[in-house]
């Protein structure tokens, strides 16, 4: 799995979860596996989402940081 090129994009620049889906080839349900703690595909490593609006929001838009899921995209191949 190669990473897509992102360049046009800031370091720090958020995505939102279509992106990740797209990114990473991964379904949302599998991604929201990799963050729950309590599940079978748990994956500590994976990025975790932050608040968009407001960092007390229980519920609400989440992004994630382009860096973080490449470099998440890029170790997973160093294992392979």
């Amino acid at each position: 799995m190669q990473s897509p090129n992102h360049t046009e994009f800031a370091p720090n620049a958020a995505c939102r979860l279509k992106d990740v889906i797209r990114i990473t080839g991964l379904s949302r349900s599998t991604i929201y596996g990799r963050l729950n703690k309590t599940s079978s595909q748990y994956d500590p490593t994976f990025p975790k989402p932050f608040p968009l609006y407001g960092g007390t929001q229980l519920r609400g838009a989440k992004g994630w940081r382009l860096h973080d899921v490449d470099a998440w995209l890029n170790a997973q191949s160093a294992k392979q």
